[in-house]
């Protein structure tokens, strides 16, 4: 994110596991959700099972229906409450997802773009594993806009991103534009991660004015 435009950028490879067997499966999925004048993205050990399309209408609700800082406040809240549903009814009914989620950093991660005023913005609220605790969540939320002309900008990184941060820590961000940079590291994760990632890259860049797709496949966005 910039002071002059918000990206969002996904891949396309959906991994589930089985709740029976512990097995995996992969498919091409879309991973963009555009609800009302926002898109959004969710990652995380649990938007890895079929139960995260009962999160993305949780999400997509609040944010057709309310101002961001309502929406916002409702997802985390409901979210929590569905979570922690979901992973007391692993740890009962299904021990192979359990034991598979019970040691991951964070549950779910969800990454939001929009414009507040005019103004592009990018908001990153994470479901964090509280170790500590015996199936316990910790949220945070972080949010970014600049004013116009500020040279600040940030990025906020939702999923598999080892290469990726490998690569930013020791070389910067790609030295090309914007948008041939985010492709380029999400392509280096995909490389260092195929069993997790693929493509190819979905990618939306909001300006004040404009909805610009640089890249997307057929049915991409879902939209609510």
């Amino acid at each position: 994110m910039t002071s002059e435009f918000s990206i969002l950028a996904t891949d396309s490879k959906g991994t589930w596991t089985s709740g029976n067997s512990g097995e995996k499966s992969t498919e091409e999925i879309v991973k963009i959700v555009k609800a009302g004048e926002y898109y959004y993205s969710i990652a995380g050990i649990l938007g890895s099972t079929k139960n995260h399309y009962g999160y993305r209408e949780v999400i997509s609700h609040y944010l057709v229906n309310n101002d961001f800082e309502t929406a916002k406040s409702n997802i985390k809240n409901e979210l929590y409450d569905r979570l922690m549903v979901d992973i007391v009814d692993y740890k009962e009914n299904n021990p192979h997802i359990y034991d598979h989620v019970k040691d991951f950093a964070y549950f779910l991660s969800l990454g939001i773009i929009g414009r507040i005023d005019g103004c592009p913005f990018g908001s990153k609220i994470l479901f964090q594993n509280d170790k500590k605790a015996n199936v316990s969540i910790t949220v945070s939320d972080s949010f970014f806009s600049s004013p116009k002309n500020s040279s600040q900008a940030k990025a906020y990184y939702l999923g598999s991103c080892d290469a990726i941060l490998n690569y930013t820590n020791s070389y910067g961000f790609p030295k090309m534009s914007p948008e041939e940079g985010i492709v380029a590291l999400i392509e280096a994760q995909v490389d260092a991660s195929p069993n997790d990632c693929g493509l190819p890259v979905d990618l939306i860049k909001l300006t004040s004015l404009d909805d610009i797709w640089v890249s997307r496949k057929n049915g991409c966005p879902i939209e609510y």
